[in-house]
């Protein structure tokens, strides 16, 4: 069976990146992730992302991966009343025209 899958085109996008890397010019500007790297080519950390990443590692209790229905505690509480009007009510303030969209799960 996997012998009839052909293999899909390279993403443009990403062969931006050994497009930019072959690029002998100088001033040359990346723009294949769009994030800020330095002088060096580095991209920094920040100190308030550096101290963000502490506090989640010490919450941390498992690497297992959420499943896909995300986490459950999560979806409780935006079963309340005001998740109910902040994800159908809110779009209608500013365009009351609006329709909503739901997709049908079984149109695959």
């Amino acid at each position: 069976m996997l012998e009839n899958f052909q293999p899909v085109p390279p993403d443009p996008i990403l062969g931006l990146g050994q497009l930019y890397a072959a690029d002998p010019r100088e001033g040359k500007i990346d723009l294949g992730v769009g994030v800020f790297k330095d002088a060096d080519g580095n991209t920094p950390i920040m100190a308030a992302v550096k101290k963000a990443e502490v506090v989640l590692h010490d919450m941390q209790t498992t690497k297992t991966y959420k499943p896909l229905g995300g986490d459950e505690a999560f979806r409780d509480a935006m079963r309340g009343a005001g998740s109910w009007r902040q994800r159908c009510g809110g779009p209608r303030c500013h365009h009351p025209d609006a329709g909503r969209f739901r997709r049908d799960p079984t149109a695959l």
